[in-house]
């Protein structure tokens, strides 16, 4: 690129508001890395302004095209944010560590679960326990423990009738009940809280630039 080709150019690159352009006049000047192939005269000028480095690199710059003359009157240039790899891969370890705190939350509360039906439900014997795909959980006539307990999903449980015991299945219902609410807003809590990481991580993106000359 010539001294002449460039002197409507910014800091930049871009064509300055007021310049006159013709056909072959450079609105954006680039250049780019080049394979292995014969220099073009453009090439050999740019070698000759450079040195050898610029046998490297091959012009690529936007220029006015065949047919075309005016005056730039305006030029607009956009941003576009696109994660790159490193960046996802510094995001994972924050979101994991977001879900391990959730989910030893959800154990807490799930612990203090167990050991309110332990003592509702004493020495009482089991009617057959379902979840709601009507799935058997706990067989009829098996004694409930605290390592029974641990194995089901609270969150599916069928919640009516576990023992013989009306008094006790009502208490057994109220429990249940009271959990899936605090475990549902739980949940949600860190769902909104995934998501807010996630949005504020979004804004820390590189950006990639194009311009519109009018």
């Amino acid at each position: 690129m010539s001294e002449e080709a460039t002197k409507d150019l910014d800091e930049n690159g871009i064509i300055r508001v007021g310049a006159e352009v013709k056909e072959g006049d450079i609105l954006i000047g680039k250049i780019t890395p080049k394979g292995e192939s014969d220099p073009t005269p453009e090439e050999k000028l740019l070698r000759a302004i450079f040195g050898d480095k610029a046998g490297d690199v091959k012009d690529a710059s936007l220029k006015v095209p065949p047919s075309v003359t005016g005056v730039v009157i305006d030029k607009k240039l956009f941003s576009k944010a696109i994660k790159d790899r490193k960046s996802k891969a510094a995001d994972k370890p924050i979101i994991e560590q977001l879900d391990n705190e959730m989910d030893k939350e959800l154990a807490e509360l799930k612990s203090i679960l167990i050991s309110k039906l332990t003592q509702i439900i004493g020495d009482a014997k089991s009617q057959g326990v379902t979840n709601v795909f009507k799935e058997q959980v706990i067989k009829k006539g098996v004694k409930f423990t605290e390592k029974t307990l641990k194995s089901i999903d609270f969150i599916h449980i069928n919640s009516k009738n576990w023992t013989s015991n009306d008094d006790v299945n009502e208490l057994v219902d109220v429990t249940l009940h009271n959990y899936n609410i605090k475990a549902t807003e739980l949940i949600g809590q860190y769902k909104r809280k995934n998501s807010r990481l996630r949005l504020a991580m979004n804004y820390q993106l590189e950006l990639f630039r194009w311009l519109k000359c009018i």
